[in-house]
């Protein structure tokens, strides 16, 4: 079935028009019928669509994506922890991400910085990618702005604050160097364009930058169980009956040659940035590259992995058989305080199609990057354990859906100190039964009233992205009621932000 649907190209569609049906409702929600002079959006909400801190968790940033088009312009809002409004900065519309180098590396030359992208305007204006200053965490200063040919779905920066990857909808991979003091010199160049699914989950670690597969809608393939027993050559003919090479087995003998010209819903990337940056410094090799020459940057992924109460998820792969089992549709991913490991926020399978796909989906977790000598095909490329998820009597999948999430500390040996706030958002242009949530709580606390929620089914109450402060103050936003929300660790709301 998932083999089906990739070979007839259908993970396009969503990554192509995932903004047409939030901003068509977006459109309708706003009161169109009026016809009146916009303004300026200055201190005002709307529709914001991203939330961060900075290292110190004192300040909030806030991307409002004006999506409705109420206003002229979009902004980056600044809030305090106790939840005042400090400054806004105008931005273009259409904002889609926003990134701070939290685990901000000590080393010199490094620097916190803020990283903004934007999708082209309805008039037909290109994509913008903003990075600002945040030396002073209260003053952003903007230091470099580009315009690019691509629709950005995200964009981040490595720990020291010098290397910025942009991913596009339509699989264009920008890559760039800060480095130089003078942000004139900076570099952003297209560099890749991976065709087939949107790969908005990225993360620098190690002087690799790896991405990995997300579904911005309802979710077109779930993790599934595969053998893989044997070697193909490139024209899809079984070279070895005995080793295995990484990819199902029943995918080489259906369809080889559509994964020559196609990535498929269980392929991560994963990129040599300095590597790849000299290329861009080389006028000898014509990018971006071809998907042909990259063929290596690919790998497939899988994994085993533990349910909250340590057993195994259900139906894990038998690796004496020859079964691995695949992954896929991965939201977020952020550095954890260890340079070789980080958080990546999965969604589960569920759909109005298909159904309840495993009764421990929607999680986050914890990826350690495998020494070089122990990763590869035969034992993969990561230790993944289960940082959240919930425990079978408290799931609901149907009830679940994670995206964005946040924690106190990025690793803190202090169980206390590891607060992890996780955001589900369903709506209306995902499923028939939206549902919203924020959930709180400490990871590997031994306490069985560990979990928080807040939830809510109607948009009044539309929690999306999430940010943690300092002492655990939480803040999340209503998106389609244009409202931000304060909450204590606990969920308990401590004040709403509306507009002026």
């Amino acid at each position: 079935m998932f083999l089906h649907l990739e070979s007839q190209g259908l993970m396009n569609k969503q990554a192509k028009y995932i903004s047409i049906p939030l901003i068509l409702l977006a459109l309708l929600l706003s009161n169109c019928n009026e016809v009146q002079e916009r303004h300026a959006i200055n201190m005002d909400i709307s529709r914001p669509i991203d939330i961060k801190t900075d290292s110190e968790k004192e300040v909030f940033y806030i991307l409002n994506s004006n999506m409705a088009g109420d206003f002229k312009d979009g902004s980056i809002l600044l809030v305090d922890k106790s939840g005042n409004k400090l400054e806004a900065f105008s931005t273009p519309s259409l904002g889609r991400s926003l990134y701070v180098n939290n685990n901000l590396a000590q080393s010199s030359g490094s620097k916190q910085r803020l990283l903004a992208s934007f999708e082209g305007g309805q008039d037909d204006s290109q994509a913008t990618i903003q990075v600002y200053d945040l030396s002073n965490a209260k003053k952003p200063q903007l230091e470099k702005t580009w315009n690019i040919e691509g629709r950005p779905a995200n964009a981040v920066l490595d720990e020291t604050g010098t290397k910025i990857a942009v991913s596009c909808y339509d699989g264009e991979l920008y890559l760039g160097s800060l480095e130089d003091e003078d942000p004139s010199n900076w570099s952003l160049k297209h560099i890749r364009t991976y065709p087939g699914p949107l790969r908005r989950a990225m993360v620098f670690r190690q002087g690799m930058l790896y991405l990995f597969v997300t579904f911005p809608l309802s979710p077109l393939a779930r993790d599934q169980i595969y053998q893989d027993t044997k070697t193909f050559d490139d024209k899809g003919e079984v070279t070895d009956e005995n080793t295995p090479d990484g990819m199902p087995d029943k995918f080489a003998e259906e369809n080889y040659a559509f994964y020559r010209k196609q990535t498929s819903f269980f392929h991560f990337v994963t990129l040599d940035v300095e590597l790849a940056l000299s290329e861009t410094e080389n006028s000898s090799v014509s990018l971006p590259k071809s998907f042909k020459e990259t063929q290596s940057e690919l790998k497939w992924l899988y994994f085993n992995l533990e349910g909250a109460d340590s057993s195994l998820d259900t139906g894990s792969a038998d690796s004496e058989k020859g079964e691995r089992f695949y992954r896929t549709n991965f939201w977020q991913a952020t550095p954890h305080i260890d340079g070789d490991k980080f958080y990546l926020s999965q969604r589960g399978g569920y759909s109005e199609n298909s159904g309840k796909i495993s009764s421990l989906s929607n999680n986050v977790l914890l990826f350690e990057i495998k020494a070089e000598e122990e990763a590869g095909v035969e034992n993969g490329y990561f230790n993944v354990e289960r940082y959240f998820g919930y425990e079978e009597s408290l799931h609901d999948v149907k009830r679940s859906y994670v995206g964005a999430f946040d924690l106190l500390s990025y690793g803190s040996e202090n169980i206390e100190q590891n607060l992890l706030v996780v955001n589900h958002f369903r709506g209306p242009d995902m499923s028939s039964d939206p549902y919203y949530s924020l959930t709180s709580l400490v990871p590997k606390d031994p306490s069985k009233d560990n979990y928080k929620i807040k939830s809510s089914e109607k948009m009044e109450g539309s929690y999306y992205s999430v940010a943690v402060g300092d002492g655990g103050v939480i803040l999340s936003s209503f998106f389609y009621a244009n409202k931000l929300v304060l909450l204590d660790s606990e969920l308990n709301i401590i004040k709403e932000i509306n507009s002026e």
